[in-house]
């Protein structure tokens, strides 16, 4: 019995590519560690879930939320940047409410 694969994308569209680039081509480390200001990273958001027995426990938001507004589009596909400025690419297939899956696969 055969079994159908299902169809990955070959990676990111252009558009998402495009946009990463600009920002390659800044670097601003000198700026930085020049101006002697101290800098405070901000906490990542944190999601409570509860477990069966009452108990609560944190994790992290490491995948985008199921309904996103204005995702990317190519070749049936919808893409998006999470979390925003990260460069870090999600995609699933397009016009479903499907887990995300992130680019490149490991």
């Amino acid at each position: 019995q055969l079994v159908k694969k299902p169809v990955m994308p070959s990676g990111p569209p252009e558009s998402l590519l495009a946009e990463q680039s600009v920002f390659d081509d800044v670097d601003h480390t000198s700026e930085v560690i020049s101006s002697g200001n101290d800098f405070v990273a901000a906490e990542p958001k944190k999601e409570k879930s509860v477990i069966a027995d009452h108990q609560s426990i944190t994790t992290e938001a490491i995948s985008p939320p199921l309904v996103v507004e204005n995702p990317t589009i190519s070749d049936d596909f919808e893409w998006i940047e999470w979390p925003e400025g990260s460069g870090k690419n999600h995609f699933r297939a397009e016009g479903t409410q499907d887990e995300w899956q992130s680019w490149p696969i490991e």
